[in-house]
């Protein structure tokens, strides 16, 4: 069956958001995102999300460890995965906790709709102290800009492993932006083991 919409992509590069729109090989940029059809396939591609997982360092900036798998630039530590409709983007390798800084796991996608529709969006993480854990999710559409978010702040207590899920609205748009995060606070102390987890389904 033919899409309703002209066809985006099949990646977009995720910087600026919108604009400008710069369509690339996703094997020449690490940040590029998949741009998807609704919450299903394309006729030719399967559904795909990105995953970021992140934490920066602060001057000189230069980790002493650098995880294999990883993007080192400006200061800012990058691991990249692509996952499929309901397959987990995890991440547990932070390194040393005592050089890096401000965590975070992204899960990102782009998305065309003719009609409205939602997915659900787990989180996980396990964590072994009190430090405040934010997972929180973000939908833009190039109509109208701001569509919808959400977020929690679990609040932590033995024996520290933590799981919910978001309902993710996708109106239709000819061109719109999903980005789910889970955020650790700056200087955290706990990063090094822990699992975070992020789904869509």
């Amino acid at each position: 069956m033919p899409n309703a919409i002209l066809r985006v992509g099949p990646y977009v590069n995720r910087v600026g958001n919108f604009s400008p729109l710069t369509f690339v090989d996703p094997s020449l940029e690490s940040f590029t995102v998949p741009v998807n059809c609704n919450k299903v396939n394309w006729v030719n591609d399967d559904w795909q999300a990105k995953s970021f997982a992140q934490w920066s360092f602060p001057p000189p900036g230069v980790p002493v460890n650098v995880p294999s798998g990883t993007v080192y630039d400006d200061g800012i530590l990058t691991a990249f995965k692509v996952v499929g409709l309901d397959e987990a983007s995890s991440y547990d390798n932070w390194g040393d906790p005592f050089q890096g800084d401000g965590p975070s796991l992204v899960l990102e996608f782009y998305y065309q709709a003719a009609q409205d529709t939602s997915m659900t969006l787990s989180w996980s993480f396990d964590d072994n102290s009190t430090d405040p854990i934010e997972i929180s999710y973000r939908v833009n559409t190039i109509e109208d800009g701001f569509s919808s978010q959400d977020s929690i702040t679990p609040a932590q207590a033995p024996p520290f492993s933590y799981s919910g899920t978001f309902t993710v609205d996708l109106v239709a748009t000819t061109f719109g932006r999903v980005r789910a995060d889970i955020d650790g606070p700056a200087r955290t102390d706990n990063i090094n083991g822990n699992n975070w987890s992020l789904k869509f389904s």
